[in-house]
């Protein structure tokens, strides 16, 4: 019995256009004659003519023709070449992939098969696409079905090479067998070249004729009009305005029909549904295997990778460079499959090194991949061209931004005699429509950052374009006065220098690339940055960076209060790296804020930073401490209000100041709470006045009251960015446990605490400490290798020993000689010098003494 609904042989006669169809006589009429038909394409006509208005598929006409019979799907070619010849090609369409569909109203003696033709069968996606998994889209997917569900046109708009044709297509696919939404059609929009050709390849995957002599659109809409229809119109960016017509026409004439679109803008249509698809999640850094297969990027290519390269695996010595390659690529899928295509060759690590020339890198594609997939660079190309001519020019122009860029610097970076600054701004927006510029931040004070691979593209016109000196030097400019504004701010306010940090946080990839610049072509705008910089930036390391690089740059070109303010910044930096070098910085600071007597905030911050290097430095003399604590006096008694950050600063010196010169310890610890309040108002970020508020009670014997206070402090900075700050409390606190004979504590403490050590570079204080606990703990030549190593470490940095640490030192070396003789444990001491952090740390933590 055959699958299919058999051939009719009916006793009336077929009519339609010219002709008539006899089935009994199997005879085909056209204008009253006979026409010359053989059998098969008798068989084949009548078989269309019967399922008028309906897709037939190539196997169900086999079936019906040749039924128990296997034969070639060439037969059927040859018959249907034979029947076009006759009848002409608009009776017959071919739907692609699938099969034919007859076009003309019949009728049956009286009866019209076309009246009422059924729903369109689906035309699935194109052939072999769907065995590419669709990964990390399990969320947009679901997402994406519901507002199909729910609206009539929906718009996936994101980046070329997204992922938003393959997000279409597994839509398709799964809808496809489900009648309740009737019928399926995709149509490739990128092969076409003008927009009066995108009705007609609408028509012809849909097999409908969309009117040769009259209007094209209507004809469409009319073929349309009865059907139950999902149509997925992909790649429209480069036809948007026609699109958008021939959307409207059939939203109005076409009731059943819903529109899927692929594009890289919306249409801007009132019933349009835009779906914004965002890049592939890419994990942060430091997460491990297993965890990193969970996020999008990272799943896309190591699948690729593996389909490459069977020996490929995803482990956590390779993780941190794949997650580098993911994010570096934005997530972008088309990006991350080229990249993993790369990988045979290079390797992952020579991979993620080789994306500063990707434009030249990712050259290699899938077979069958359409031409502006085959590349990055073809695709970036293929949306550049899109562009209009002031939008490539805004596009090349934000390649100088690093990160993202404030609308204001965006202003500055477009201004421009020739151009209309509205136009330029418009333009700005059309480059977010086209996902080539992604909005960052806060939603009412948005920010524009140029995805890095549009970046790279944009940096190679910006130099052909001639233009790239003149706009670097434009944002150097624009950073500079953002940076000086900033400085003026952390001057003067009244508090919230947290929140200062957190809104300056976004422009500190800008001011790093501006700073870069200045110092090859303007030295002033790199002072005026670095000043800002070396109070904003988080990490030490790159601060002191920041101090080599500007050093050589703070000659008489660039103004005295500008060299001084960097200076006395410089120096709180480089006190805890090079002492001898922030002694000289703060002593040239200070003889300029001396000399010009206007700036008071200046010359009080000075001076508590040159407390802070002499100390560090060497031991001030008694006279030259009192003359210090009465001048940073002076100035807070000639009522000045200063902001709350500059007066913390000044309080936690004269604390130093007044200790040395024995003041009594209630006032000494009355001085160290003000200065706590007063970082408290500030919102000052880092909490060293409370640090030093511990520091200051173990070195005044009061070790209990040290420990309540330091274990409070200890989880409210615990999570936090302050890890200097941290690793000082828990040192501080090591002090104290250790005064009270805690060694228990001392120990979990501190090894818990020593992985810091490398991070902020506490491994001389820290060994003063460890020695005393290996003495406490009965293991005295530990304890004199220890010290040693501490005396090594003191010296090569120029630090001189404060307080607990000092008390540390001499007790552990005290204990260390009663037990071993003073001429061993001297001995054992100069061993220590070249001890590695490795072997400390095995000596500080052992059970024994035997090292």
């Amino acid at each position: 019995m055959l699958p299919h609904e058999p051939i009719l042989l009916r006793p009336g006669a077929l009519r339609f256009g010219r002709c008539e169809l006899r089935p009994l006589e199997r005879r085909l009429l056209v204008d009253g004659r006979r026409a010359a038909l053989g059998g098969r394409a008798f068989d084949l006509l009548l078989a269309l003519a019967e399922r008028a208005g309906r897709l037939v598929t190539k196997q169900e006409l086999l079936d019906l023709v040749w039924p128990d019979v296997v034969v070639e799907e060439g037969n059927l070619t040859v018959q249907m070449s034979s029947l076009r010849k006759l009848l002409g090609p608009d009776v017959i369409a071919t739907v692609p992939g699938r099969g034919y569909r007859f076009c003309v109203a019949v009728e049956a003696d009286g009866a019209d098969l076309h009246a009422a033709p059924p729903a369109a069968a689906p035309a699935l996606p194109r052939p072999g696409v769907l065995g590419t998994p669709l990964i990390g889209r399990d969320t947009d997917l679901a997402a994406l079905g519901a507002l199909l569900d729910a609206h009539r046109l929906v718009t996936i708009a994101g980046a070329g090479g997204i992922g938003k044709t393959l997000l279409a297509q597994h839509l398709l696919a799964a809808r496809a067998p489900r009648p309740a939404h009737g019928g399926a059609c995709w149509v490739e929009l990128a092969p076409l070249e003008s927009p009066l050709q995108v009705v007609g390849a609408i028509g012809a995957a849909l097999g409908v004729r969309t009117g040769a002599g009259g209007d094209p659109l209507a004809g469409l809409v009319a073929a349309c009009a009865p059907l139950q229809l999902l149509l997925a119109l992909d790649n429209a960016e480069h036809l948007h305005a026609e699109v958008a017509h021939v959307a409207q026409a059939l939203h109005d004439g076409a009731p059943g029909v819903r529109l899927l679109v692929t594009s890289q803008a919306p249409l801007h249509l009132a019933f349009e549904r835009l779906y914004r698809l965002d890049a592939l999640a890419v994990p942060g850094a430091g997460t491990a295997a297993k965890a990193a297969l969970g996020f999008g990027a990272v799943a896309l290519f190591v699948e690729r990778a593996a389909a490459l390269d069977r020996r490929f695996r995803l482990h956590d010595g390779n993780v941190g460079a794949v997650i580098e390659i993911c994010r570096r690529l934005d997530g972008i899928a088309l990006a991350i499959e080229l990249a993993a295509a790369r990988l045979p060759l290079l390797g992952v690590t020579r991979l993620a090194a080789a994306l500063d020339e990707r434009l030249r890198v990712l050259t290699v594609s899938p077979s069958g991949a359409p031409p502006r997939h085959q590349t990055l660079r073809a695709g970036l190309e293929w949306s550049h061209g899109l562009l209009s001519p002031i939008e490539q020019w805004v596009f090349r122009r934000l390649a100088v931004v690093s990160g993202s860029a404030s609308l204001e610097l965006a202003r500055q970076l477009l201004a421009d005699d020739a151009a209309d600054p509205w136009a330029a701004l418009d333009a700005l927006g059309g480059l977010a429509e086209r996902s080539l510029v992604a909005l960052v931040g806060d939603p009412d004070a948005p920010r524009y950052r140029l995805l890095e691979s549009p970046r790279a593209l944009a940096l190679e016109r910006l130099r052909a374009s001639g233009e790239e000196d003149l706009l670097l030097a434009c944002h150097a400019r624009a950073l500079a006065a953002l940076m000086q504004r900033a400085f003026d701010d952390h001057r003067s306010r009244a508090g919230a220098i947290d929140a200062w940090q957190r809104d300056l946080a976004p422009d500190l990839d800008n001011a790093r690339a501006a700073f870069a610049w200045a110092c090859r072509h303007d030295a002033v705008a790199a002072a005026t940055i670095a000043a800002t910089l070396l109070l904003a930036l988080p990490g030490l390391r790159e601060r002191v960076a920041l101090c080599e690089a500007i050093e050589p740059l703070l000659t008489d070109v660039v103004p005295g209060e500008l060299r001084a303010r960097v200076r006395l910044e410089g120096s709180v930096v480089l006190r805890l790296r090079r002492s001898h070098a922030a002694a000289t910085w703060i002593q040239q600071a200070l003889r300029w804020y001396d000399a010009a007597g206007d700036d008071r905030a200046g010359l009080y911050l000075a001076l508590a930073e040159y407390v802070q290097c002499a100390r560090r430095e060497r031991k001030l003399a008694d006279g030259e401490a009192a003359t210090l604590l009465e001048r940073l006096h002076m100035l807070e008694r000639d009522g000045l209000a200063f902001a709350p950050q500059v007066a913390a600063r000044g309080v936690r010196c004269a604390t130093l100041l007044m200790k040395q010169l024995d003041a009594p310890t209630d006032e000494l610890v009355r001085n160290q709470q003000r200065a706590i309040a007063l970082e408290a108002a500030a919102g000052q970020p880092d909490p060293m006045a409370s640090v030093n508020y511990t520091n200051l009670l173990v070195e005044v014997g009061r070790a209990d009251a040290a420990i309540r206070f330091g274990l409070k402090l200890q989880d409210e900075l615990q999570g936090t960015r302050h890890a200097w700050a941290l690793d000082g409390l828990k040192s501080n606190l090591t002090a104290a446990w250790l005064a009270q004979g805690a060694t228990r504590e001392a120990r979990a403490l501190a090894r818990e605490a020593w992985s810091l050590r490398a991070v902020v570079e506490s491994q001389h204080s820290w060994a003063d400490h460890l020695a005393l606990l290996a003495a406490l703990e009965g293991r005295p030549r530990a304890a004199a290798l220890l010290a040693g190593h501490a005396d090594a470490l003191y010296a090569a940095r120029h630090h001189t020993r404060q307080g607990v640490e000092i008390q540390s030192h001499q007790r552990a070396l005290a204990l260390a000689a009663a037990a071993l003789g003073d001429a061993t444990a001297e001995r054992v001491r100069t061993e220590g010098a070249a001890l590695t952090d490795d072997e400390v740390a095995r000596i500080a933590f052992a059970s024994d003494d035997d090292v």
